[in-house]
């Protein structure tokens, strides 16, 4: 992927990631029909890169940008195919600061220049092996505390 003047978009899947069971589902809500602001947004857009999914200031997805075209009006929908270095392993990172988002902060898209992207992503911490606490598994993982619960399946807490 080249970098020079290309940029990422960064879509916040919250919502939709709990009903993306499959692969498949988690490529269409990241692919989605996302909203755009202004001529200029699509115009950023449309020449992105990549696309990467958020859930809770988490990269749930990494893609490239395959290609878009514009949906109902003001709304964007993505082409992906699956993306390879530098993107792939920052799934299941903390996502860079500039493509965070804070309390109120509502619209669903943010376009971050790729080399501010890249040199803001968090170093991989080393995973801590899991911990059994009566019918609960812990694991802490750079700043994520994970526990996995018997009959909900995984529930994330992360500190501030």
């Amino acid at each position: 992927m080249t970098t020079e003047g290309a940029s990422v978009v960064v879509v916040n899947v919250r919502q939709l990631w709990p009903t993306a069971r499959t692969i498949a589902d988690q490529v269409a809500a990241a692919e989605g029909d996302w909203p755009v602001r202004s001529p200029v947004d699509l115009e950023k857009l449309r020449t992105a890169r990549a696309l990467v999914a958020v859930s809770r200031n988490r990269i749930v997805l990494a893609r490239e940008i395959s290609g878009c075209r514009q949906v109902a009006g003001d709304r964007i929908r993505f082409s992906t195919v699956e993306a390879n270095e530098p993107l792939a392993p920052l799934v299941g990172t903390a996502s860079p600061l500039a493509a965070r988002w804070r309390r109120g902060e509502n619209w669903p898209v943010k376009i971050v220049p790729v080399v501010e992207f890249l040199n803001n992503a968090p170093a991989e911490a080393e995973p801590v092996e899991p911990v059994l606490l009566g019918r609960f598994e812990i694991q802490l993982s750079g700043e994520v505390l994970t526990v996995f619960t018997p009959k909900s399946g995984e529930v994330r807490v992360v500190p501030k």
